[in-house]
C-alpha cells in the first residue's frame, strides 16, 4: 500500500484484532499443536507464482542509511524480542546473498515503550485517513534508525516513515492470539514489515515473504509447522541492489 499523505509514507501490514495480557509463545515452536487446535500444515503452502505473473503493487521506497541502528521496544521478556533479531538475522544474510554491502546495523533493546495510544492512533490514520497523530515524546527520544515497537495493543500491524525525525517506525501487534500465536507467524510477520522499512512494496505471491493488500494474502498464512521466513523474489533482489548498489 502506497500512500503520502501529512508527511507520513504508511504501510499497513497485516493483523488480526485481539487483546490479552499474557505472553504467550507468540508464534515460536515447531510441531505440535498450531495453538488453534487444528492440524499444521506444511509452508509455504500453495504453488509459487511464476514471476511473469507476480504483481508489485506501488510503493515509493526510502532508502536507508548503510548501516541503520536497530530498537526493539518490548516489555522484558518479550518473546517476540528473539524473533525480531531473527528477523534481521535473515534480512542481513538475504544481504549477503544479493551481493549488497547494505546491512542493518546495531540492534538495543530498550524497555521503554511507544504508547499503545499512538501505535494504535497510526494504524487507524493509515487505514482510514484523517488527522495525523501526534508524536509523543516517547518516539521522538528514542533512538535508532528503525524502531520496532512489540506492543500489547490491538491495531493493524504497520511500517510508517516519520519525516520529522526520519525514523522509520514498526508497529507490531499483540501476539496472544491467532493468527500471530500460530507457529511461524509472528517472526514472518516481523520480517514482512521490516521489508518494508527496507524499501520493499507489497505483492502478490501468497507464497513469498512480502505478499499483502491488496493481495488476499494474511498473517494465517505464514502458518507452518516449521520454523522458518518465506522468501523474497527476484524482482525484490533487483529493488534491493537499486535502493543499496554495490
Amino acid at each position: 500500500m502506497k500512500n503520502m499523505k501529512n508527511n507520513y509514507i504508511r504501510i499497513l501490514g497485516f493483523g488480526l484484532l485481539s487483546l490479552i495480557f499474557i505472553f504467550p509463545a507468540c508464534g515460536g515452536g515447531g510441531g505440535g499443536s498450531n495453538g488453534s487446535g487444528s492440524t499444521q500444515v506444511s509452508c509455504p503452502q500453495g504453488t509459487p507464482l511464476p514471476e511473469a505473473n507476480i504483481i508489485y503493487y506501488n510503493y515509493t521506497p526510502m532508502a536507508l542509511p548503510d548501516q541503520p541502528s536497530v530498537t526493539i521496544s518490548a516489555i522484558p521478556g518479550d518473546p517476540r524480542i528473539q524473533l525480531a533479531k531473527d528477523a534481521i538475522d535473515y534480512w542481513n544474510q538475504k544481504f549477503a546473498e544479493i551481493g549488497t554491502p547494505f546491512r542493518l546495523g546495531s540492534v538495543s533493546v530498550v524497555t521503554d515503550l511507544v504508547p499503545t495510544d499512538y501505535l494504535v492512533d497510526i494504524s487507524n490514520w493509515a487505514l482510514q485517513g484523517g488527522v495525523k497523530p501526534a508524536m509523543p515524546n516517547e518516539v521522538k527520544n528514542m533512538p535508532g534508525d528503525i524502531i520496532i515497537a512489540l506492543s500489547d495493543g490491538n491495531f493493524v500491524s504497520f511500517t510508517t516513515y516519520l519525516v520529522e525525525t526520519g525514523i522509520k517506525l514498526i508497529g507490531i501487534r499483540n501476539c496472544q492470539q491467532a493468527p500471530l500465536s500460530l507457529t511461524n507467524v509472528a517472526r514472518n510477520l516481523i520480517a514482512h514489515e521490516l521489508g518494508h522499512a527496507i524499501g520493499l512494496g507489497h505483492n502478490n505471491d501468497p507464497t513469498k515473504l512480502m505478499c499483502g493488500r491488496p493481495a488476499d494474502c494474511r498473517p494465517q498464512d505464514f502458518n507452518c509447522d516449521i520454523e522458518m521466513f518465506f522468501p523474497i523474489t527476484e524482482v525484490e533482489k533487483i529493488k534491493i541492489l537499486t535502493l543499496y548498489p554495490k
